[in-house]
């Protein structure tokens, strides 16, 4: 089992603990199963291997979810699926939408950053 594996296996294992018959990863199985049939594909949810999650984030929305990589065994098909709950405006797809919120994390950042030396200097004693 390499890095990834291990990795998928102790977030099913996360989920499952905390959802009980039905974790995260159930749900996001059949969310791309669902959405493969909507497409004119029968996959089923045992076909589909999660290979990676990428945790999406916008400033203000309490409903943050992922973006993930998935792979149909039967057919070695990769593919990426937006976790309900996650838009991406346009027409871009999911990488563009990374990107675009790659951008927006560097800024947040840099603003958190620049707050925080700013309250040091006015606030020199605060511990907080």
């Amino acid at each position: 089992m390499n890095e990834d594996e291990k990795q998928a296996a102790e977030l099913r294992q996360a989920a499952d603990a905390l959802l009980g018959d039905k974790s995260v990863v159930d749900i996001d199985l059949e969310d791309i199963s669902e959405r493969l049939e909507d497409e004119g594909r029968d996959v089923p949810v045992a076909d589909i291997e999660i290979l990676a999650e990428c945790p999406v984030l916008w400033s203000g929305w309490e409903c943050d979810r992922s973006v993930l990589l998935y792979r149909i065994r039967s057919t070695g098909e990769t593919g990426l699926h937006v976790v309900s709950g996650v838009a991406f405006p346009g027409d871009r797809g999911p990488v563009a939408m990374l990107e675009e919120r790659l951008a927006d994390y560097r800024n947040a950042i840099e603003e958190t950053q620049a707050f925080i030396a700013r309250v040091r200097r006015e606030m020199p004693d605060e511990t907080a």
